[in-house]
């Protein structure tokens, strides 16, 4: 949940850029992690075809950006980048409950 209190810091404080590169360093060094744990999960869940799960890890990746970039530039087209940062806060809060209670638990 680190993500929704960094997009409200950077919509109340990254007009500087000073403040836009510290927001972006603790981003980086709080996301730095979450490639290689996915990996990870994904091969343990499918440990007799690592090829599968390596690709399919990548192909999410992927799809995830492609989407990324293409949600995140309605709102900055139609508005700001403001509203950019704002919608993505609204878009990890709507998700963290369907996450909670999806009844997975972490590999271990």
């Amino acid at each position: 949940m680190v993500t929704v209190p960094g997009l409200v810091a950077a919509v109340a404080v990254g007009d500087t850029t000073t403040a836009g590169a510290g927001l972006l360093l603790l981003w980086g060094l709080a996301y730095g992690g979450v490639p290689v744990a996915l990996q990870s999960w994904f091969m343990a869940a499918a440990p007799d075809d690592l090829e599968a799960a390596t690709g399919l890890n990548v192909s999410v990746f992927c799809l995830a950006i492609a989407l990324g970039a293409l949600l995140g530039g309605l709102p900055a087209d139609a508005y700001d980048l403001t509203a950019v940062l704002l919608a993505g806060a609204a878009l990890t809060l709507a998700a963290a409950p369907v996450a909670a209670l999806s009844g997975r638990n972490a590999p271990s």
